[in-house]
């Protein structure tokens, strides 16, 4: 072994040779020879951490070609300065050198870390690839005897399934028909022949009325789907996907000239219910026999159907408010039992809030209807076992189904109805806490806030650390749909926030940010609602509830966007603006610890020493200055009203 010689000097070399005869002695021997110098250098032992999902294939790493893949290298037994040492990546084959940018390698290829975004196409999907980093002591460079170590990982790109074909047809007929009656008729969407080396395969299928949104089954080893559709004319996609999650592009089923043409048709819109003939009565019990038979993925579907085609019932004004209630409410029951019937994987659980997205923007909500659209939502998130976090759009349609049911609330005056507002808004508050950790499971503080925003309110989630305080954080909200004076919601968080912070993290550097506007107020009675809810919450990052933060020795001042007014009715509004929160122990709102402490034509600065709901409102039992007119000039004498916090009012005069 090399340790068993000492080193050489300078100029010296130790020569190893090799002879080789043939065993009868006849021929002569050959010689063959090599010089090496033996130094006393340190040779590092350079080491590689992948960070990024990938499977085993046997003993082979697995990556797919969309994933993006992080390896940070070390040199774990160096003794120089970091500044002194150069790491130098090297891929095998090669990237096309077109690839090889900054946009697609941000890190460079000198630096400990090394990063490939995914989906680019500079690795190629069903290659062999070998990323090796080497460690160099830049200080001897130039040196014959120049330090260095590397270290190699070996992995398979992989590929998506190929060969096959998908299509869809209305069901019981011969040949391909692309036509049929809304609501009750059933297409198939099938996909049959692909292959890959990863199975079992899985399959989801998509639908989409012309110019709407398409709406996605959850992931699922059955290759067809008996999709029950709305009317209009209707465009259906599926994706196949292997175990490793290689999936192929979007598979349209109906390109143009293809498309389905169900009820009337017509770009998405149909004609008087008379003539397109939806018979809500037949679909109904159409949905009930596969409520018996437990399919989820069926019943989801139909679900989306039966919403889509609602929506436009009241669109046009062809169903009144009360069938519209009542179709709502039974197609909820009817979601909340699909997601009984399936394990709570992220992509079943997305499905069924897609469902109650569609459904609850679809009709009227009754009180019933709300609970059970938060209901539904918890009941998704009260098991994580299989969900190790949820995409953006997943938590989008959960934050925006929540938004629909507190304008529903809304709508009704926020009056209890014997349900519980208490308990139904506390339900809410769980629901927003277990979106909040499993969108935010995976991000980091420098990861981009997800901003889900729609005609009633907005909701801004992120992972943060103590560089949030002593900053601004605004919220865009759409103030055309909701009528407001201004276009967002800012809360400034004080710097001296980080010292409590520093406290409830104990120890940890990162926490969860979640503010919310929404267009809902409790104010009843004398309070009059002048504001959406300006909501600031912060989590732990694991999951747990939302601290208490109070008491503080800095005031938050949270700057409220305020509802359109006659210039008039701000004159009278500005004298009885009052901040409120909402004080989910005591059941109601409050002004406690609140203020405000400005006032413009479009928005209330209200400051606070605690973090919550807050809400503008104008309270107008507070008694506004009367002008009394004597002899050639006037006096002003300012009434005494009651306050916001107070039971009792007073009328005023104008």
């Amino acid at each position: 072994g090399a340790d068993s010689l000492p080193s050489t000097p300078d100029a010296s070399s130790y020569v190893f040779t090799v002879a080789a005869r043939d065993a009868a002695g006849v021929k002569a021997a050959s010689y063959a020879s090599v010089t090496a110098r033996l130094v006393e250098e340190d040779t590092y032992e350079v080491e590689m951490v992948m960070d990024v999902e990938y499977w085993l294939r046997g003993t082979s790493i697995i990556l797919n070609s969309e994933e993006t893949l992080v390896l940070t290298a070390s040199c774990g037994n160096s003794t120089q300065d970091e500044e002194e040492l150069d790491y130098q990546w090297t891929v095998t084959p090669a990237p096309s050198a077109s690839l090889q940018s900054l946009a697609v390698f941000p890190a460079g290829w000198r630096d400990s870390t090394f990063i490939v975004i995914g989906g680019y196409g500079a690795l190629v999907a069903g290659l062999d690839y070998t990323f090796t980093a080497r460690c160099v002591n830049t200080s001897e460079e130039g040196s014959e005897l120049q330090s260095w170590g590397e270290s190699s990982l070996s992995l398979s790109l992989n590929d998506a399934p190929l060969g096959g074909s998908c299509k869809v047809c209305l069901l019981g007929t011969s040949g391909c028909v692309k036509t049929g009656s809304p609501i009750v008729d059933t297409f198939r969407a099938s996909c049959s022949n692909w292959a890959d080396q990863d199975t079992p395969l899985l399959y989801r299928f998509g639908i989409n009325r012309v110019g709407e949104d398409t709406v996605w089954t959850s992931l699922g080893s059955s290759s067809f789907i008996d999709l029950v559709l709305p009317s209009g004319t209707i465009e259906v996609y599926a994706q196949v996907e292997d175990a490793f999650g290689a999936a192929t592009g979007i598979l349209d089923l109906t390109p143009q000239g293809s498309k389905l043409i169900v009820g009337n048709g017509g770009e998405g819109r149909r004609r008087l219910l008379a003539v397109s003939g939806i018979d809500w009565s037949a679909g109904v019990g159409k949905l009930g026999e596969l409520v018996n038979k437990q399919g989820a993925k069926e019943i989801n579907s139909m679900l989306v159907a039966m919403g889509m085609e609602l929506s436009l019932e009241r669109l046009n004004a062809l169903l009144n408010q009360s069938t519209a209630v009542n179709l709502t409410d039974a197609l909820l029951s009817s979601a909340s039992k699909a997601l009984g019937f399936s394990i709570k994987t992220a992509d079943n659980v997305c499905a069924s809030f897609g469902v109650v997205s569609t459904l609850a923007a679809a009709g009227d909500l009754s009180w019933s209807g709300v609970a059970s659209v938060v209901g539904i939502l918890r009941a998704g998130l009260q098991d994580t076992s299989y969900i190790s976090g949820l995409d953006g759009g997943c938590v989008s349609n959960g934050l925006q189904a929540l938004r629909v049911g507190l304008d529903a609330l809304m709508a009704a005056g926020g009056q209890d109805s014997g349900a519980g507002l208490g308990s139904l808004l506390a339900d809410r508050e769980t629901v927003l806490r277990g979106l909040t950790t499993l969108y935010l499971s995976s991000a980091t503080a420098l990861s981009p806030a997800l901003v889900v925003s729609d005609g009633m309110g907005a909701d801004l989630l992120a992972r943060r650390d103590g560089r949030l305080f002593g900053s601004n954080v605004s919220v865009s909200v759409d103030m055309v749909r909701l009528g407001l004076g201004a276009g967002q919601a800012v809360v400034s968080l004080p710097a001296s926030m980080s010292g409590v912070m520093s406290v409830l993290l104990n120890g940890s550097s990162e926490f969860n940010l979640r503010i919310s506007v929404s267009d809902y107020s409790p104010a009843s009675g004398v309070l009059v609602a002048r504001s959406p809810m300006v909501g600031v919450s912060l989590y732990p990052v694991s999951g747990a509830n939302s601290w208490s933060v109070e008491n503080l020795t800095e005031p938050v001042n949270i700057t409220v966007p305020l509802q359109n007014m006659t210039s008039e009715a701000w004159g009278v509004f500005r004298q009885q603006a009052v901040c409120m929160f909402w004080d989910a122990g005591a059941g109601n709102l409050s002004t406690r610890g609140v203020r405000v402490v400005g006032v413009s034509r479009v928005s209330v600065v209200c400051e606070t020493r605690h973090l919550s709901e807050f809400v503008v409102v104008q309270d107008t039992s507070v008694a506004l200055p009367t002008t009394q007119t004597t002899g050639g000039g006037s006096t002003t004498t300012a009434a005494v009203g009651s306050t916001a916090s107070s039971t009792s009012s007073r009328s005023s005069t104008s």
